[in-house]
């Protein structure tokens, strides 16, 4: 027991700096004396209740100090132990029933030591070293709804001899490469959520045992977790799909480009849109606030077609962060509707799309220009200004989202207000589209907005219009 780490592996509580505080100082203590043993004379402990990592301060309170609990601790029973030396008298106490507490008899020469029942073990495997990076990247692949326990947690999925390690929050998907095991060629799955896995220890080079007991607990190299029993893990295999076609891209540069457009991007959906045609652009938009930005990516090869495809760029760059290589893949057979796949050869992500808004869907025909808006099929086949085109498709866009609408046409511009949403979540905008007096084609792509959307519109104008 000569530092922390060991001590708060020993006692089987959660690593935080209260207990690692107190961790340290026993793990002091027991130097000490192990420096001093030969003048030591210790005196048979006592029982005594104590609480681990407990943290108090003194404060001035009304011109008196107040003692004040920060935290209060893990309660657990203990012993004191009380030795003299020619240095003076010292006492500490120690938890009992645990490596430390046998340490520190051994040592001291004092004391019972109780030994341990033995445990009944169901399963017994040995897991090579990267089985802990692999739970380690996991962590951050898991869901947040207490409706769906099993998404909170890491699946240890073992299958004649192999493990792999996966976890999901329904929009995200991580998965480890299967690894070689030593154990019974059986096929099981373990459920740990991921909060308790953050007290396993970090990783090693060396193989390391991973135990199934009686009680509903697996043990980690002597670190006992609880399984979550009664509940199901997705079943993932059937959603992850077969490519065979993918496109090769710098990781460093992906992230940086992604992180320059993700502020633009709207607040809900964090959306960021793809163009993937000869190089990579990307943008996001948010029609609200009237924010947007693009950027530009070269790849290093691409085999599926060209395709326009919409993805979550907090999930993305979560996804993107778990790798160490540089040269990723992106595996996808060009539907935007189909998840895409991520990974180095070694482990995968799979990130779900986001529907692309009709009204981006043509904003990537070229980064140099202004986006245009689609337009609507009754008018494709007629003569009609930018402004006209521009006027419709906004009108579409809205009145596909069921904002209400008020248009104000004057000589040389119109000006559109819109309300979407009820109670707290109502949003309001504006925009307007400026055009010339004589414009007979937007007159017209009034008229046909007019007969489309007589329900949804409030018309109000200064000119005529007939």
């Amino acid at each position: 027991m000569k530092n922390a780490s060991e001590i708060i592996l020993a006692l089987n509580i959660q690593k935080d700096k209260y207990t690692m505080e107190h961790a340290g100082k026993l793990a002091a203590i027991y130097r000490f004396f192990a420096s001093e043993i030969k003048d030591i004379f210790a005196f048979p402990p006592k029982p005594e209740e104590m609480f681990f990592g407990r943290k108090a301060e003194e404060k001035m309170v009304n011109r008196e100090w107040v003692k004040h609990i920060v935290n209060d601790g893990i309660k657990m029973p203990g012993e004191r132990f009380s030795v003299t030396t020619h240095r003076g008298n010292y006492s500490v106490v120690v938890p009992t029933g645990n490596k430390v507490h046998e340490a520190f008899c051994k040592l001291l020469n004092v004391g019972n030591l109780e030994t341990k029942p033995e445990v009944d073990i169901l399963y017994s495997f040995t897991f090579p070293s990267e089985v802990l990076d692999a739970i380690k990247k996991a962590r951050g692949f898991v869901g947040k709804d207490d409706l769906r326990p099993a998404t909170q947690c890491v699946c240890i999925e073992i299958d004649n001899k192999f493990v792999q390690i996966v976890s999901t929050d329904c929009h995200q998907l991580y998965m480890s490469q299967p690894v070689a095991i030593l154990g019974p060629p059986e096929k099981h799955q373990f459920l740990i959520n991921a909060t308790d896995l953050k007290r396993i220890p970090k990783s090693t080079d060396e193989p390391f045992e991973f135990n199934i007991l009686k009680n509903n607990v697996a043990m980690f190299g002597g670190l006992e977790v609880p399984l979550l029993t009664g509940a199901m893990f997705p079943q993932w295999k059937v959603v992850v799909p077969e490519y065979k076609q993918g496109m090769t891209f710098n990781r460093t540069a992906m992230i940086s480009k992604v992180k320059e457009v993700l502020p633009y991007a709207n607040k809900c959906t964090s959306q960021v849109n793809f163009y993937l045609n000869g190089s990579i652009e990307m943008s996001a938009q948010d029609v609200d606030f009237s924010f947007e930005s693009k950027a530009r990516l070269s790849y290093l090869s691409k085999e599926f077609p060209d395709v326009k495809i919409g993805f979550n760029g907090k999930f993305l760059l979560n996804g993107l962060s778990i790798f160490s290589a540089e040269k990723l893949t992106m595996l996808s057979d060009g539907l935007p509707e189909r998840c895409a796949i991520f990974t180095d050869g070694i482990d995968r992500v799979l990130v779900m799309p986001l529907v692309i808004s009709p009204c981006l869907d043509n904003e990537h025909e070229s980064v140099e220009l202004d986006p245009e808006p689609p337009i609507n099929e009754k008018r494709k086949n007629t003569s009609e200004s930018k402004s006209a085109r521009i006027f419709a498709s906004y009108l579409d866009w809205l009145y596909s989202s069921g904002a209400k609408v008020f248009v104000h046409v004057y000589d040389d511009y119109v000006n559109i207000r819109y309300i979407k949403g009820i109670g707290r979540d109502i949003i309001k905008g504006t925009k307007r589209i400026n055009r010339t007096v004589n414009d007979q084609s937007f007159i017209l792509s009034l008229a046909s907005v007019t007969w489309n959307y007589d329900q949804k519109l409030i018309y109000k104008t200064t000119t005529e219009v007939a």
